[in-house]
C-alpha cells in the first residue's frame, strides 16, 4: 500500500500549496482525506462497514502530515507567505 499513502502525501502536500481557498488547517485536511476517500472508493477498496475509522485515521495521518509541513508557523496563510509559490526547485548550477 506504499504507492496509495504516496500518493495521499502528494495530495496534501498539494493542497497546501495550491488550494487557495482552504484557509484554516481543519478544512484542509477534510478536502484532502474527502479527494483521498474518493479515489479509493473509485477503485472499489473500501467495505462499507470500515468507512467510518478509515477516514478518523486519515484525518489524523493528514494532522500529523500539515503539523510537519507547516511546523513553526501558527497559521496556513503564515506559511504559504513564507514560501514562493512553485515547488519546483531550481536544479541548474550557478553561472
Amino acid at each position: 500500500m506504499k504507492y496509495e499513502k504516496d500518493h495521499f502525501v502528494e495530495i496534501i502536500v498539494s493542497q497546501i500549496f495550491e488550494n487557495k481557498r482552504v484557509i484554516s488547517a481543519e478544512e484542509l485536511i477534510h478536502d484532502c482525506v474527502a479527494e483521498y476517500i474518493y479515489i479509493l472508493m473509485r477503485m472499489g477498496n473500501i467495505p462499507q462497514h470500515q468507512l467510518g475509522s478509515l477516514e478518523e485515521f486519515l484525518k489524523e495521518e493528514a494532522l500529523e502530515i500539515y503539523r510537519k509541513a507547516t511546523y513553526g508557523f501558527s497559521s496556513l496563510k503564515e506559511y504559504r507567505k513564507s514560501k514562493p509559490t512553485s515547488r519546483v526547485k531550481n536544479t541548474s548550477k550557478p553561472k
